[in-house]
């Protein structure tokens, strides 16, 4: 499989034969999610980005919410430079007639992490409230008290004790436009308050978007939450894509209380280097109390397409969303990017000027020589080898006027395990090495 990118100059074909802070750029990230609109600051506003110069304080600038809870856990990781962008936030009021379920047509606020907003269930004929109990298991239980309603805010489900008229009044966020501002600021990745599957979509179009511009972004979401320890091997991400990362569990708590995970992923991985060092993996990440859900390492490990957190806080795996194995782990993606960059350049230059089509070819591959040099490279073989990491090949199209490149890389690896030989005789441990 190759990933191609396209400008006004042409398009790079690159094609990853097994594939970090990114050297000159952002390790920005930008924090899509839920706002108080009444107690943020004055100059805060929906759709539109704010610098948050101290995490500390994000209470003061976005109120007590969403956004406020999940910002310093992102610092937390070493970044230094976090832009917020709140949601509109819209009130909604759906019924039951006669009936003990529903099916709320959006996505309601989880009052666990957002502490700004309820969800409501009324019994008109009674003009009573119910106990609103928020449950994460699908499908929703019926409730075992009476007066009691069962919300799951992620499949979007109410089941009420007793059959009767109900309204529920709950607030729900509108995503699009506040994604399309997060991804044209200058960061290295966009974390998404969400796990809902339409809003996946929404992230995932818009990072083609900006791609196609040369402009590479990591975006990350939420995995669906609740995720049991027996169900990980079969869970699959809502979308497949290699700039689109899941995170798991998606429920945690920090500072400020229960929040999302996904601002603690998106800053860790986003502070790591460029090539194998920055893979994260087996690494501790910042700004974490306590999971919802806990994984032992053997367990997380079984993800796949998904990012995972132990219940240790150590990175499991470090994956993005997509199927295709040279693009799963994220430290490979951002080198597959990164080389597409260095590469476009003399692309770009060639497309400008009559230069002979052998002269690109090498200015490609002394490009790709520099990407294999290093303390470890970006590009190269885990044993040693003397092959080359790297593969070129041009040509010209039969009117003269295209150049078609093609490119192999292999990024350099990363060791997932290291085997460790010990003997223990009458109390005395030795080691006899490690492969």
């Amino acid at each position: 499989m190759s990933q191609s990118y396209n400008a006004l100059e042409g398009t790079l074909n690159v094609r990853g034969t097994a594939t970090a802070s990114r050297a000159g750029t952002t390790n920005a990230v930008a924090i899509v999610g839920g706002y108080d609109s009444e107690g943020a600051a004055n100059e805060v506003a929906e759709n539109e980005s704010t610098i948050i110069s101290d995490p500390s304080s994000a209470d003061d600038v976005f109120g007590a919410s969403e956004l406020s809870r999940v910002v310093p856990s992102i610092a937390a990781n070493g970044i230094q430079t976090v832009y917020g962008v709140p949601i509109p936030e819209t009130q909604n009021t759906e019924s039951i007639s006669s009936g003990t379920t529903i099916t709320l047509t959006e996505t309601p606020f989880d009052p666990n992490l957002h502490p700004d907003h309820d969800i409501t269930v009324t019994d008109t004929d009674a003009s009573t409230d119910l106990t609103v109990n928020i449950v994460y298991e699908d499908p929703l239980p019926s409730p075992s008290e009476e007066n009691t309603a069962n919300v799951n805010p992620h499949t979007n489900n109410v089941e009420v004790d007793a059959s009767g008229n109900y309204d529920i009044d709950y607030t729900h966020g509108e995503y699009a436009d506040a994604i399309s501002t997060a991804v044209d600021l200058p960061v290295r990745s966009v974390a998404v308050c969400t796990e809902d599957a339409s809003v996946k979509t929404i992230l995932q179009t818009e990072l083609a978007n900006v791609a196609a511009d040369f402009d590479f972004k990591r975006g990350f979401v939420g995995a669906s939450p609740n995720i049991q320890s027996s169900d990980i091997i079969d869970y699959t991400p809502d979308v497949e894509d290699w700039r689109v990362v899941e995170v798991a569990p998606s429920r945690g708590t920090g500072s400020g209380g229960a929040m999302r995970t996904v601002g603690v992923v998106a800053g860790f991985m986003s502070s790591q280097p460029l090539g194998p060092d920055g893979s994260g993996l087996y690494d501790s990440v910042g700004g974490l109390v306590d999971l919802a859900t806990q994984y032992r390492p053997s367990e997380s490990k079984n993800f796949d397409q998904v990012t995972s957190i132990t219940r240790n806080g150590v990175v499991g795996t470090a994956q993005t969303t997509s199927a295709t194995g040279q693009f799963k782990e994220i430290y490979k993606a951002e080198v597959i990017d990164e080389i597409a960059l260095g590469l476009f350049g003399p692309m770009r230059d060639y497309a400008g000027g009559p230069q002979d089509i052998s002269d690109l070819q090498s200015i490609i591959g002394a490009r790709l020589q520099d990407f294999s040099s290093g303390n470890p490279p970006l590009l190269g073989f885990a044993d040693g080898s003397d092959g080359v990491p790297y593969s070129v090949s041009a040509s010209l199209s039969s009117g003269g006027d295209v150049a078609n490149v093609g490119v192999s890389i292999v990024p350099y690896p990363i060791a997932k395990e290291v085997n460790l030989d010990l003997t223990v005789t009458d109390g005395f441990v030795q080691f006899n090495g490690a492969n």
